[in-house]
This record gives C-alpha cells, sequence and structure tokens, in this order.
C-alpha cells in the first residue's frame, strides 16, 4: 500500500519517488510530527525544515531547493550554500531558470459544475513547482488564481476574474479529489 508522506517532506523533494523508506518513516516519527490531522502543520515543517535552503511563499506554504539527481532528488543544506557564489534567493532564481527550461506540464480543461479550471499534469517530480511561475500558465492579464498541488505531479489553477470564484471552491475540491 502506498506510504502516506510526512508533511514537508513531499513538498519539499526530500523523498525519492515519493515513498520513504522505513529508517526514514522512524526518523519522521520522532520529528514531532502526529499527522496532517494532528499538531500544527507548520511547526512541522520548521522542524523538517531545519538547516535547509528553504523559503516561505505563503503562509504555510515552502519552497525547498533540492539537487536533482537522475534516479533521485536530495534536499540542499544551508550548509552546502555556504560555499556557493550566490546567496539563498539567488540559488532560488537559479533552480527557477532551470525550471523555466523544463517542458510546461500538460494542460487539461477541466469542466466540473459550470466552473472551468485547468489541470496541469506530467511525469516531472516539478510539476507542482510551476505554482512559482504560476503567470506563465495563466491567461495574459490574470494576476490572480485558486491554485491546488494534490500531488508532485498535478496542479490545479482556476483564475480569478471575478466573484464567481468563490463560488467555484465546491467545484475545485471535486476536481482535487478526482486528481490527487
Amino acid at each position: 500500500r502506498p506510504v502516506r508522506p510526512c508533511p514537508g517532506r513531499e513538498e519539499a523533494g526530500g523523498q525519492v519517488h515519493g515513498r520513504r523508506s522505513q529508517g526514514q518513516r522512524r526518523r519522521d516519527e520522532g520529528c514531532g510530527h502526529r499527522g496532517r490531522e494532528q499538531g500544527d502543520p507548520e511547526q512541522a515543517a520548521k522542524i523538517l525544515t531545519v538547516g535547509q535552503a528553504v523559503r516561505t511563499v505563503a503562509p504555510g506554504i515552502l519552497a525547498v531547493l533540492v539537487f536533482d539527481f537522475p534516479d533521485s532528488t536530495a534536499t540542499l543544506s544551508l550548509e552546502h550554500l555556504e560555499g556557493w557564489p550566490v546567496d539563498l534567493e539567488g540559488a532560488f532564481e537559479q533552480g527557477l531558470g532551470i525550471l523555466d527550461r523544463e517542458p510546461q506540464p500538460i494542460p487539461e480543461t477541466v469542466h466540473e459544475d459550470d466552473v472551468r479550471f485547468t489541470v496541469w499534469y506530467g511525469d516531472s517530480f516539478y510539476v507542482a513547482t510551476w505554482a512559482l511561475r504560476l503567470e506563465s500558465l495563466m491567461p495574459t492579464g490574470t494576476t490572480d488564481a485558486l491554485v491546488a498541488v494534490p500531488n508532485r505531479h498535478t496542479l490545479v489553477v482556476h483564475p480569478i476574474v471575478d466573484a464567481g470564484a468563490v463560488s467555484s471552491l465546491q467545484s475545485l475540491m471535486a476536481v482535487i479529489a478526482e486528481s490527487g
């Protein structure tokens, strides 16, 4: 059966292929996190990212730099970054520059209860990272969107163009349930 990832690890890219080894599960059990339904997810994220190259994107959402190896990823520590000729912000910009050279995820338009969403998907571990380059995925002139990341291979986007976006949240939840 699939292993439920510890919050922060999945989003941070700290796992290989979205699963944890038995040793990693034991380490996570000691991290102070008691699961998504219990405890404080923001506190768990802070515990899991101590000493790592991390920046806050929005409340409760972290961006974490990772090394991208052929068969896995590994979280970049601040210690590794000390020897580089760029600061943390420069390293993030370089990482996003690499993302910009990747093919965009595949878009699929989904209609749910008269609401239109675009579900972006792909095999890349970094489809979810495109949320950091949202402007390149949205219609020209659109600046805001409802965004969901049900897993690292899927990004659901609904541009906010009027107050109707509020009523679209229910439909968004249905799309997320199908995508996750």
